[in-house]
This record gives structure tokens, C-alpha cells and sequence, in this order.
């Protein structure tokens, strides 16, 4: 088996950087551009890369105290307030 393409993870936001490595050609793509290389046996993954494209997209499932309780976070609730 030969590799063909490597993929590696920038670190940030939904860039990777795609390399061919018969020609040397450097890309960046996208994650949905790197999945599309995901089955490809002559794709080698780095770790980053690979944790990066098999992570879940992770959302807030719950309300945050401070805007169940209508308020924002700088106002204290009175069990905070300390008279030293």
C-alpha cells in the first residue's frame, strides 16, 4: 500500500491541509472535503486530523443559570452577596 494523500488538522476552525504526495502539492480544505478522503486506503490521517474528523459537532443542550433566571451574569443572586 502506498500513500497518496496526507492529512493533517491546522488546529483551528474547519481547515485542514491536504498533501499530495506524488507531486507535493499542498491544499487546504474543508472537514467535509477531508471526510471525503476518510475510506480512501491510500490516505494517511495525522492523529489530529483523524480525533478532528470523528468528533461530533457539540451544542449547548441547556440554558445557562443567568438567562433561566432572566438576568445576565454580572447581576448576584442573594445567596452570593457576602457583607464581610
Amino acid at each position: 500500500m502506498r500513500i497518496k494523500y496526507i492529512i493533517d488538522y491546522k488546529g483551528y476552525g474547519n481547515i485542514y491541509q491536504l498533501l499530495n504526495t506524488r507531486n507535493g502539492e499542498c491544499l487546504d480544505i474543508t472537514k467535509e472535503e477531508a471526510q471525503d478522503y476518510f475510506d480512501e486506503s491510500t490516505t494517511y490521517y495525522s492523529a489530529k486530523a483523524d480525533v478532528s474528523i470523528r468528533s461530533v459537532e457539540q451544542v449547548e443542550v441547556k440554558r445557562s443559570l443567568a438567562s433561566a433566571l432572566g438576568g445576565t451574569y454580572a447581576e448576584e443572586l442573594p445567596s452570593q452577596r457576602h457583607d464581610w
